[in-house]
C-alpha cells in the first residue's frame, strides 16, 4: 500500500497577521535612523530621535497591542521572535539611539565603532594566545 506524508498545514491566525504587519511597518524607520548612525550623534539629537521612535511605536503598534495577548497565548516564545524578525533591525538602532539620549554612550560613527569591535576582537585573539602558550 502506497504511503502518504501527513500533512498538517499551519494557518496563520489574525494575531499573527497583525504581528507581521507591525513588524514590517517598523522597518522604514529602522533604516533611516540606521542611515543616520553612518555619522556622528550629539546626545540631543538622539533624544529627539528617542522621542520619535517612541512615538511612531505608539501610533502604529496599536491594533498590534490589541492583539497582543492572542499572540502570546497562541504561540511559543520562538515562534514570536520569527514572526516578529522583520523588527530586529528597529531594537537594534533603539538601543543604540537610547543609550546616546542617556548620555550612557557616544556614537562617532559606523566606522569607528566597527573599528573598536576589531580593536575588541583582536585583543581577545592576543589574550587567548598569551593564555594558552
Amino acid at each position: 500500500m502506497l504511503m502518504f506524508r501527513k500533512y498538517s498545514p499551519q494557518f496563520t491566525t489574525p494575531s499573527e497577521i497583525e504581528a507581521k504587519r507591525y513588524a514590517a511597518k517598523l522597518v522604514w524607520p529602522a533604516t533611516i535612523v540606521a542611515l543616520m548612525l553612518h555619522f556622528p550623534m550629539a546626545q540631543p539629537v538622539a533624544a529627539l530621535l528617542v522621542v520619535a521612535l517612541l512615538l511612531w511605536v505608539v501610533v502604529v503598534g496599536k491594533r498590534f497591542r490589541i492583539h497582543q495577548p492572542d499572540f502570546a497565548a497562541e504561540h511559543p516564545l520562538w515562534r514570536q521572535l520569527w514572526v516578529l524578525k522583520l523588527a530586529a533591525k528597529f531594537v537594534v538602532v533603539a538601543t543604540v539611539v537610547i543609550g546616546v539620549a542617556l548620555g550612557q554612550a557616544q556614537w562617532k560613527g559606523t566606522t569607528i565603532a566597527i573599528h573598536a569591535v576589531l580593536e575588541w576582537f583582536m585583543t581577545f585573539k592576543a589574550m587567548a594566545i598569551a593564555l594558552w602558550s
